[in-house]
């Protein structure tokens, strides 16, 4: 979707490098063998399945840091929103099926890992409406979603905001500053009823207080914030 043919290719590669070399099931064959009676059959291993489903999140914008760097998951555990984080995330095929949008604010430096905790977990779900088939999780940037939409990528933004089970949007607020007409408040306001009204999923980050992002958006926006499941990292900081 995101990526170029050339780009998908080189992060093949990195995820064959990086699960199936390493894999202690198959030993860096991609294949494990069973014995059934006098028959023996070949199976794909799930390191080359790992590595397949981690190039399509990366093609749908989920970045890599997401999938592929280490945290100490106690600090989620042990923080004041964890049991909520958990909770929202074993009950996610539920919360999908009754559209419990989620939003997040806190600091970049926390918000990825609450962002891979996410994206892990939900990756590995099938989605109750297409049986075999896992959720498509989408990723973007705020402000890269308005200049996608607006450039010869528009076509692929227009799949990225409404073709997606689960859409991450990041950096909600951050585009203000550059929004005299309130053009992008307009555009979120449109993107997230289009989807709600779709039974889609939105995820949406925040660097920026409650407060301050009620300041920034009209009702429906809020409103829309307002109905969503809230996590609240900031109050594990004691500066904020």
């Amino acid at each position: 979707m995101l990526l170029s043919e050339e780009e998908f290719k080189e992060n093949e590669i990195f995820f064959k490098n990086k699960f199936v070399k390493s894999c202690d099931i198959c030993h860096g064959r991609g294949s494990t063998i069973k014995e059934y009676g006098d028959y023996e059959v070949s199976t794909t291993c799930s390191c080359v399945k790992k590595a397949k489903l981690y190039t399509e999140l990366i093609d749908y914008g989920i970045p890599k840091k997401y999938l592929v760097a280490k945290y100490n998951i106690d600090e989620i555990k042990n923080s004041s929103y964890g049991e909520d984080l958990k909770n929202y995330t074993v009950n996610f095929v539920e919360n999908y099926q009754n559209s419990v949008n989620l939003f997040v604010l806190g600091y970049s430096n926390v918000i990825w890992k609450v962002g891979s905790f996410l994206v892990r977990h939900i990756s590995k779900l099938q989605n109750p409406d297409f049986p075999k088939s896992r959720f498509k999780i989408g990723y973007s940037l705020f402000s890269d979603i308005l200049k996608m939409s607006f450039d010869d990528r528009a076509a692929t933004a227009n799949n990225l905001l409404y073709k997606t089970d689960v859409l991450i949007i990041d950096g909600i607020g951050s585009e203000f500053g550059r929004n005299d007409n309130k053009f992008s408040q307009r555009f979120l306001e449109n993107t997230i009823k289009k989807r709600d009204n779709d039974c889609k999923l939105t995820i949406m980050f925040t660097n920026f207080s409650m407060c301050t992002v009620k300041e920034m958006y009209d009702n429906e926006v809020c409103n829309f914030i307002d109905n969503c499941k809230i996590i609240n990292t900031f109050k594990d900081d004691k500066t904020f």
